[in-house]
């Protein structure tokens, strides 16, 4: 195999790779991909290109302390909506929710906050529903930390 920008050939290599992501380096190991030692440039296949990308995303989060999917996931289900409904509360295009649950897509830290907020604050969630026009299909959950004066979570 050939390198596309500069012809010399490519030799497969788990070496160490780096990668900018939103403005940001990762170094990433273990990921398999052809490298070409002329140039720099290297191809990958697309399933390991997956795997780069989800390791990525998933130290992206790590430093920012972002929600995992499985955490997004549980803030929606316990607010009783589907992924349509929780993106017309966020203001979100479709499919994005569901890139988040996946974890094929990372969210912005605004969005993050926002989740948190309409995790924890019932009050938050519910006007969200409401100013979007959203049913939950069941009463939702809201598990939120008691503090002084805490009151319990209300259907919305």
């Amino acid at each position: 195999m050939f390198c596309p920008e500069c012809g010399a050939e490519l030799r497969e290599t788990c070496e160490t790779m780096r990668e900018a992501y939103r403005g940001e380096e990762f170094v990433i190991e273990g990921i398999r991909h052809n490298q070409c030692d002329s140039c720099g440039e290297y191809m990958i296949d697309i399933n390991d290109e997956v795997e780069l990308t989800r390791r990525i995303h998933e130290e992206y989060a790590r430093r920012h302390d972002l929600l995992s999917p499985a955490e997004i996931r549980s803030i929606r289900t316990s607010l009783g909506v589907s992924q349509k409904q929780f993106e017309i509360m966020l203001g979100v295009s479709s499919p994005t929710v569901s890139r988040w649950e996946t974890g094929y897509m990372q969210q912005t830290l605004m969005a993050d906050n926002l989740m948190r907020l309409v995790g924890q604050l019932p009050g938050a969630a519910t006007l969200l529903m409401r100013r979007a026009g959203v049913t939950p299909r069941k009463t939702p959950v809201i598990d939120f930390p008691p503090g002084p004066g805490a009151s319990p979570a209300r259907e919305a």
